[in-house]
This record gives structure tokens, sequence and C-alpha cells, in this order.
């Protein structure tokens, strides 16, 4: 939080990661993967352009197919994250 001109002014510039693990039914198979979503920068006030990166465990008994596609499940979770994070915003600017 910062002060300017008597009024307090909510400021932030975060990274996250995020450790993911899971269970997906591949080929007809329950195989356990997992991975990261990181989040690189974001700011207080700009969460519309939030962006994540994906990346996969090394799991040697899934193919490079179904990494793609797991990638793709865990793409999903930019929408719950962005709605967090806003709440985040909104929790700060109500201090």
């Amino acid at each position: 939080m910062v002060i300017v001109r008597n009024k307090k002014r909510v400021s932030y510039t975060y990274e996250l990661t995020l450790k993911v693990k899971g269970e997906w039914i591949i080929q007809g198979e329950k195989k356990f993967a997992g991975g990261h979503i990181d989040v690189p920068e974001f700011s207080f006030g700009e969460l519309d352009d939030l962006q994540m990166e994906v990346r996969p465990s090394e799991a040697r008994d899934i193919l490079h197919q179904d990494k793609t596609r797991i990638c793709n499940d865990l793409k999903l979770f930019l929408q719950p994250v962005r709605e967090k994070l806003l709440q985040f915003e909104q929790e700060l600017r109500d201090r």
C-alpha cells in the first residue's frame, strides 16, 4: 500500500506458480499426471490481460498428444484464477 496525497493507494506485482497433480483417463486407463501452472506477472488492475503458461511434468508413459491434452485441460484454470485474483483486489480496495 502506498499513500499518495494522503490517500491510500494499493499496488502490487506478483508472479504465481501452482503445482498440480491429478488423474486423467488416457486411452481407457487412469494415469497420474501433473505439472505447473505459471502466471508470469500480474499487477493491480491488469487482470484482464492475465495469461498462463503450463508445464507438464516429465511422465515417461504419457504420449506427447496426451500431454498436450493435459496442458489444454490445465489452461481451463485461467478463469477461476482470474476470479480469485479479482476477489483479492477487491479485498485490498476495501481496506
